[in-house]
């Protein structure tokens, strides 16, 4: 079922209010993100990486995200996009 402002609006029987439609428009850039997991190094520790994910839009928008959440990042390796 497609969610649009007058659907979301008349389920949750609230009226046209500045909280509805800006939840209506957080709903609708959840939608288009996309989950990017990512080889990180840190450290010392050149050959055994872990594995990381985060939900972002665009994969500059994902390495930033990674970026700020882990510190001593030495290499970052793209693994796949969902």
């Amino acid at each position: 079922m497609t969610v649009t402002p007058r659907r979301y609006l008349a389920q949750s029987g609230e009226g046209f209010t500045i909280e509805a439609l800006s939840l209506f428009i957080h709903l609708l850039k959840l939608k288009k993100m996309k989950r990017y997991y990512f080889r990180i190094y840190q450290g010392s520790d050149f050959e055994d990486g872990d594995t990381v994910w985060t939900d972002a839009n665009s994969e500059q928008e994902a390495r930033s995200n990674i970026e700020s959440d882990y510190w001593g990042i030495n290499r970052l390796d793209l693994l796949r996009v969902r």
